[in-house]
């Protein structure tokens, strides 16, 4: 009897000093730290050896116990988690709960560098032109380099993107379209297989050559950095076209050859203007206004305006649209 009244004693002397001895610690861990209202986390409690403790464990949120290690969130926020074991208690975490997002249409932007002495230009421009017409929400760019049709944005962007070869395509900005014809247009399209959490408006009205723009952003998500840009395109610019292709009858030059989607002007940065970091979020709406002298500008029935969001760090496009002069638009939100 004496030998079991000390194995009991040392046992529960050693459970003692595994609890409150120095050096004895304990770590709070969760499924997810990121979540959506309505979502559940499941919580769990580890010493500094491993074993798992979550059975002995009590967790806390907002400094309330809850019933197990699993809680779910009704409410969007930012949550303190704790949780103690015996009389340890565990270092606090966050748990970061968003409203569910909100969709919008999604359309995608293509980049074409080009210029009239580009021999192999024209197999983009042909593929491009037919992809207008089968790719509803497709948005093309032509930047011109080193022909009448180059500017100081076209040259901005060829220099920030390292473009040193003709042709070359970028589709949103994060993509190579490698494959420059009409069979490679599903490249393009599949940009559009998911829906997007921020859309892109415009109005715009004349008054004289004085041409006046709102853009619109609307936010579907937290984002964590923005930019919205905003530019001008001309179509129907007739110009002598370099030509190695089959297209356009083969001729070499095509003498008068018709460049559409030409940017003309930036109302903003290249790569955007950044968005205040107070201005983006959940639900929010920003609006920029801008203006512009079209007095230069011989057919101004030609002009179209092009507006996009993107993520500041990669440079990505999220949304982008276009619009014809005078027309008021709105967000294209899925229900």
């Amino acid at each position: 009897m004496r030998k079991i009244s000390i194995f009991l004693f040392i046992f529960f002397t050693a459970i003692s000093c595994k609890d409150n001895s120095e050096g004895f610690i304990i770590e709070l861990k969760s499924s997810q730290n990121e979540i959506i209202v309505g979502s559940s986390v499941v919580f769990s409690v580890v010493d500094n050896s491993g074993e798992d403790l979550t059975s002995a464990s009590n967790f806390y949120v907002e400094g309330q116990i809850i019933s197990g290690n699993s809680f779910s969130f009704i409410n969007s926020g930012e949550f303190d988690v704790y949780a103690t074991y015996n009389n340890i208690t565990t270092e606090t975490i966050t748990i970061t709960v968003n409203d569910p997002p909100i969709y919008f249409e999604k359309y995608v932007m293509v980049e074409d560098f080009t210029g009239t002495w580009c021999g192999w230009c024209p197999r983009v421009s042909y593929a491009l032109e037919y992809g207008k017409e089968q790719i509803e929400n497709l948005v093309v760019v032509a930047n011109h380099y080193n022909d009448p049709m180059q500017n100081s944005y076209s040259l901005s962007i060829n220099n920030y993107f390292g473009i040193n070869s003709y042709p070359s395509v970028l589709i949103n900005r994060d993509k190579n379209w490698n494959n420059q014809s009409i069979s490679g247009l599903s490249d393009i399209s599949s940009e559009l297989n998911f829906n997007s959490t921020a859309s892109v408006a415009m109005e715009s009205n004349l008054t004289g050559n004085n041409l006046y723009v709102k853009a619109k952003l609307k936010m579907g998500e937290n984002f964590d950095a923005l930019t919205l840009g905003l530019m001008l395109l001309e179509d129907g610019i007739v110009k002598p076209q370099t030509n190695y292709t089959s297209y356009y009858g083969g001729l070499n030059p095509v003498v008068r050859f018709v460049h559409n989607d030409v940017l003309r002007f930036y109302f903003t940065k290249v790569i955007g203007d950044i968005i205040p970091e107070e201005s983006i979020g959940h639900g929010k709406i920003f609006e920029k206004e801008f203006n512009i002298d079209l007095s230069s500008y011989d057919n101004i029935q030609n002009l179209r305006l092009v507006a996009f969001v993107s993520d500041r760090t990669n440079r990505k496009i999220i949304n982008v649209r276009a619009s014809s002069i005078g027309e008021n638009q709105d967000y294209n939100q899925i229900n």
